[in-house]
């Protein structure tokens, strides 16, 4: 498998998920009716509380549309507007009924600007001002005087949403970090692979390189006064030479010796590492003369699951004869992509040779590769 893994994130920066745009459409829908309830519950004559629950209601709208467009980015400009008309909500619906409950409803558009926009203090500002002139004009329709009380309850009120908007903000930002930090751990441990694999070729042609370039000069020396000797070195080169470049081969396709244990182990510390739930589950242990085959597919496994999915659990079943290893997060016509390289076929060819089946299955979101040996009488 040579091409490079996507950094892939759940979210980007500011998209919103269906089932979080659901759950700030469900608050805004518990607040609207907990508003309208107690603003019909308390109303003074069905003319007043029909023209708060009618203004309350367009509040909501407004809310609802901040929420569901939130990924569209708005000016200054905009932003003022909407809160400008969601003043003019409030004060109307508190100036008509007469009930502080309908800043429940026609508070909303505040409470999400405070929390989800910012600078945070712009909408805080509007809000308080706009409970404060709803106070106001409420004083001088009754020509009383400012109704504190009212003013205490509104604000109260006008905190609840806000204090809700903000729980579902925390919990967005802290899914966010998360999700960076599972993004950050999937490169480290494709990362640590890759060392892995440019360790092991260093070891195979460091030492080999030397010592054919120490033959080569040898040979180089001897030519002139003892061509018998120069000629010996040569061959060796040569020897040497093949001898590389079948351990590079044999690297390559995963043919090195491997110990399944080890593999097991590095499988699942790599796995984990990129935040993915790892269950095992060993129903006996393969002979040794079949080690090394299930060594290399746990190793091919692991590879290709931080390399072509974004998978969250991986399982692996084991026993004398079979090993299993499915996961889901399968991209599409990741098996059409992954069985046509080098990873997988050479996997089926080693299989073949030790009178095994090695297969791999995609179905929906999982892909599964499965190996057996000794099942045949």
């Amino acid at each position: 498998m040579t091409e490079d893994p996507a950094r892939v994130l759940l979210w980007s920066t500011r998209a919103l998920p269906t089932e979080l745009r659901g759950l700030l459409i469900g608050v805004i829908a518990v607040f609207a009716v907990t508003s309208t309830a107690l603003t019909l519950a308390a109303g003074r004559g069905w003319e007043s509380v029909l023209f708060a629950i009618v203004a309350s209601l367009v509040s909501v709208g407004v809310t609802v549309w901040l929420a569901w467009s939130y990924d569209t980015p708005r000016s200054r400009g905009m932003l003022t507007a909407v809160l400008l008309a969601a003043s003019v909500l409030l004060v109307t619906s508190f100036a008509i009924s007469a009930q502080p409950t309908t800043v429940l409803a026609s508070g909303l558009p505040f409470a999400f600007a405070i929390t989800w926009h910012r600078p945070a203090w712009f909408p805080l500002i509007a809000s308080l001002t706009a409970v404060g002139a709803a106070a106001a004009v409420s004083a001088l329709q009754s020509q009383g005087s400012l109704p504190v009380q009212d003013l205490i309850v509104m604000i109260a009120l006008l905190g609840a949403p806000t204090v809700a908007f903000a729980s579902a903000q925390i919990g967005w930002q802290w899914q966010r970090r998360l999700d960076q930090h599972n993004a950050d751990q999937r490169d480290l441990a494709l990362t640590r692979e890759r060392l892995r694999f440019a360790t092991d070729l260093h070891d195979i042609q460091g030492h080999t390189l030397l010592a054919i370039k120490l033959k080569a000069e040898l040979s180089r020396r001897s030519i002139d006064h003892d061509s018998d000797l120069a000629r010996q070195e040569l061959h060796a080169i040569e020897d040497l030479a093949a001898e590389a470049d079948r351990r590079t081969r044999d690297l390559a396709h995963g043919y090195r010796t491997l110990n399944l244990a080890a593999e097991l182990a590095n499988l699942d510390q790599l796995l984990t590492a990129a935040g993915i739930d790892v269950t095992f589950h060993r129903a006996g242990t393969p002979p040794p003369e079949r080690d090394e085959t299930f060594a290399a597919l746990a190793r091919e496994a692991a590879s290709n699951i931080l390399r072509h999915a974004n998978a969250t659990t991986a399982r692996i079943l084991l026993n004398e004869t079979t090993m299993v290893i499915d996961n889901d997060g399968a991209a599409p016509g990741e098996a059409v992509a992954t069985g046509s390289g080098n990873g997988l076929s050479g996997l089926q060819r080693r299989f073949t040779e030790r009178d095994g089946t090695f297969t791999w299955q995609h179905e929906g979101d999982l892909f599964t590769v499965t190996g057996e040996i000794g099942l045949r009488p």
